[in-house]
């Protein structure tokens, strides 16, 4: 994975180390005890924290005799029916070439060391390139054996949730619009069921010399596999010549006029998603720092907003959230 230079922490062997500050030390702890799990006791290593992503992983570089490789953690207390969930994905996806190569694992220690992919996390310029690649790989996902460890879920019921806590704090205009549009439209989406990811966008995904790759599945459920199609539409600001491509990679051919309607509704609902979310994370923000906003500031276009977001190292300011949550409203009222 291509993160930002850190400094790198030289560890002596697997039971005698100097630990950096930069690490946390109830971090520190679980790398000495997972490593020797993972590799051969005694082989000296180097470890640096990796910067991104926004979920409750905890992402490491970790360096073996000039090898790099990537120590995923998951939370320690999670549930190990949850655990199993991710690291099946991880490793399924390893299988299919659409992941990094997973070099071991260990459910008891919540862990898992992969290939270090050295290339960027996607932008929508670079997606838009390799559309009819991304929807091969997308293809390879969702036709791939449902994941033992998941059940079925309601994916927009995150959607009410959102809703209800921007309706008790700010109920920015545009909020209710999105939501209705979701309590109406999403019973209209309509297929089969597949391994759905449900937090595709631009930090997690990688590409490659060795093509599309997508990390960090702990949303994984069994669902409508437009879920994610729209997602990475959206997430990747495909105009149309990107979705024609896409939709051409991920049918294997020319799709159908209900695959196409299918798309573009799950589109709409992508955008309808975007406000609510964006508008809580305004919420957020605005509860727990005083950051400036402009109400009145006009949204630019969505791309504008996904090739930001792709390419940031840190959070983004209060007045973008605001922004593109307004800007996907604009989206959701038009015609795509």
């Amino acid at each position: 994975m291509f993160i930002p230079p850190v400094e790198m922490v030289q560890y002596v062997d697997c039971a005698e180390t100097t630990i950096s500050p930069l690490i946390s030390k109830e971090l520190q702890n679980r790398i000495q005890t997972c490593l020797p799990v993972l590799l051969h006791s005694g082989q000296m290593y180097s470890v640096s924290p990796i910067k991104r992503g926004h979920n409750d992983m905890r992402n490491f570089i970790v360096e073996v005799e000039g090898k790099k490789y990537v120590l995923k953690l998951l939370p320690l207390e999670i549930e190990e029916q949850k655990a199993l969930k991710v690291l099946y994905m991880i490793e399924e996806s390893s299988r299919l070439q659409i992941g990094p190569k997973v070099v071991a694992s260990s459910i008891s220690e919540r862990a898992v060391l992969m290939e270090y992919i050295d290339g960027p996390t996607i932008t929508p310029a670079m997606a838009r390139e390799h559309a009819r690649e991304i929807g091969v790989s997308m293809r390879i996902m969702h036709t791939s054996s449902q994941n033992p460890h998941t059940g079925s879920a309601k994916h927009f019921d995150d959607s009410e949730r959102r809703y209800r806590f921007i309706q008790e704090r700010s109920n920015f205009p545009g909020a209710k619009e999105a939501i209705e549009f979701i309590r109406e439209n999403a019973p209209k989406l309509s297929s089969d069921c597949a391994n759905v990811h449900g937090d595709l966008h631009p930090h997690n995904l990688f590409w490659t010399e060795d093509g599309f790759k997508i990390l960090d599945w702990e949303f994984v459920v069994w669902d409508n596999p437009y879920i994610d199609i729209g997602r990475i539409s959206t997430s990747l600001a495909f105009d149309e010549t990107a979705d024609t491509l896409f939709l051409e990679g991920y049918f294997n051919g020319t799709p159908t006029e209900q695959q196409k309607e299918q798309f573009l509704l799950s589109k709409k609902l992508n955008y309808a998603c975007q406000v609510l979310m964006c508008f809580k994370i305004t919420d957020l923000i605005l509860a727990q720092e005083q950051e400036p906003l402009d109400l009145t500031a006009e949204p630019q276009e969505w791309s504008h907003y996904m090739d930001s977001f792709s390419v940031a190292t840190e959070r983004m300011p209060l007045q973008f959230f605001y922004d593109a949550a307004r800007c996907a409203s604009k989206k959701l009222s038009s015609d795509l």
